[in-house]
């Protein structure tokens, strides 16, 4: 009779058990929303003469041509903030740009969530739409492609690392 009573008992503490330990798993939107991002990496490839020596860069964050960043400080410090109202916002923080380079704009993701697709903004001045290659609650990482122009049909991809903060 007490194996009986006990057999129910271990059952039920087995499926708490189970059940309690299973964590959700946030959707992109969450992980994207409401948090500071900082661009820390921009590559291209294949690689871009840049400067006009012939060399090509592929490491566009941490170019310095002339000894001066290709990406200026002031840009590097930006904070970028996706609401999940579909909203977003770049802020001049740090080294503030002359003119401020704050801006606003909108975002969305594609059904799939693959595409983050953005409106408005210094992000719609780089592309449209960046395919997402991977994005956790710490790192965003996106492409985008470019034709470099009509003669050439070069089609040159940058890969974009954000940091969260």
């Amino acid at each position: 009779m007490k194996k009986l009573i006990l057999l129910p008992i271990v059952l039920l503490a087995t499926i708490l058990s189970i059940t309690s330990c299973k964590k959700d798993n946030p959707t992109k939107t969450q992980l994207l929303s409401d948090k500071n991002w900082k661009l820390t990496a921009l590559t291209v490839f294949p690689g871009r003469d840049l400067s006009g020596t012939g060399v090509p860069v592929t490491d566009i964050y941490n170019y310095l041509p002339n000894g001066m960043s290709f990406i200026p400080a002031c840009q590097k410090d930006d904070l970028m903030r996706f609401s999940s109202n579909g909203t977003y916002t770049t802020t001049d923080v740090g080294v503030v740009c002359t003119p401020d380079n704050s801006s606003a704009g909108s975002w969305e993701f594609n059904p799939g969530e693959t595409l983050l697709l953005v409106i408005g903004g210094n992000m719609s001045n780089v592309s449209p739409s960046f395919l997402i290659s991977s994005l956790t609650s710490s790192s965003f990482v996106a492409t985008y492609t470019q034709v470099a122009n009509s003669t050439t049909s070069t089609t040159y991809t940058y890969t974009i690392t954000f940091t969260a903060q």
